[in-house]
């Protein structure tokens, strides 16, 4: 549905070591993903992009599939559920 997200969960943590890196951490319930059913062996095509934004403009982005200049969703990756 459009609108603000409410039901995601985000994070983000730096690791215990000094290498600069960051853990990125998504929750997204069930029935954001409607009408796919979560099953083992189920495969969610999945496309993330995250903007690396302060405020001051896009600094970087990471890509897991997709495209984040185009918006194009087409590629996406599979994501296999597993037990």
């Amino acid at each position: 549905p459009p609108g603000e997200v409410t039901d995601m969960v985000l994070g983000m943590t730096e690791p215990p070591t000094d290498s600069g890196n960051m853990v990125y951490e998504v929750a997204i319930p069930w029935s954001r993903v409607s009408p796919f059913q979560p099953e083992p062996g189920a495969n969610l095509g999945f496309t993330l992009i995250l903007n690396e934004d302060d405020g001051h403009n896009r600094d970087s982005f990471l890509t897991w599939f997709g495209n984040a200049h185009n918006k194009d969703i087409g590629l996406v990756g599979d994501l296999v559920l597993e037990e």
